[in-house]
């Protein structure tokens, strides 16, 4: 009963948003989160279709107050502090870039850690008793150092996963080119000793012809 009402209480505390989502060619698309007040709220985002993916990224506030904003970016990371409650957008677009894949696959990370004591949330939740939370004071920092380890270790695995992804695209280009450069080089080999041939053959008649004159 006491580890449910725990777990309760660490969804008041920590929020994920972690999803993937396609951004086609010559397009914007924005999501909206709304956090509390004084909400330290972390952002990392990465293009996962190939190494020539590029994307534009905006956030700003409900007041349209632009909070971060950048240009042709493969992968970045943003944190910053809400200074109000207020629903924010993140907004992409790879509208300036002309030579992008038709769908430009991306991953989202938003996670944000309220600054709030378990002693703040029992006096409005009255889940806990003081003496029980006395033992537990900082461990929503601890778990919430633990969530931001867990997400970065998810990020580094997605950007493997991406890097041996384009790597592997490469190597195929390349042995797809190396196979048709053997085909064209083959068939000028055939050509060319053709062409050696016939002329040899037509040298030597004419030789012959010369020498029974």
């Amino acid at each position: 009963m006491q580890i449910s009402k725990l777990v309760l209480i660490l969804l008041f505390i920590l929020q994920t948003t972690c999803f993937r989502f396609n951004l086609k060619r010559n397009s914007e698309q924005c999501f909206y989160e709304k956090f509390p007040n004084n909400t330290k709220v972390n952002l990392d985002c990465v293009a996962m279709s190939d190494r020539n993916s590029f994307f534009s990224l905006n956030i700003s506030s409900k007041d349209n107050n632009t909070i971060f904003q950048k240009n042709k970016i493969q992968e970045t990371s943003f944190s910053f502090v809400s200074s109000q409650i207020s629903e924010y957008s993140f907004c992409f677009s790879n509208k300036d870039f002309s030579t992008q894949p038709k769908n430009n696959e991306i991953n989202l990370y938003i996670y944000s850690r309220l600054p709030l004591k378990f002693q703040d949330l029992t006096k409005e939740t009255g889940i806990l008793s003081n003496d029980q939370l006395q033992q537990i004071d900082n461990f929503g920092d601890r778990l919430g150092f633990l969530a931001d380890d867990l997400l970065y270790i998810n990020k580094l695995l997605d950007y493997l996963k991406t890097r041996e992804k384009v790597h592997r695209n490469t190597s195929e280009s390349t042995n797809t080119r190396v196979l048709y450069s053997s085909f064209c080089l083959t068939f000028l080999i055939i050509i060319v000793g053709t062409g050696q041939i016939w002329y040899l053959k037509k040298s030597f008649k004419d030789w012959l012809k010369k020498k029974q004159d």
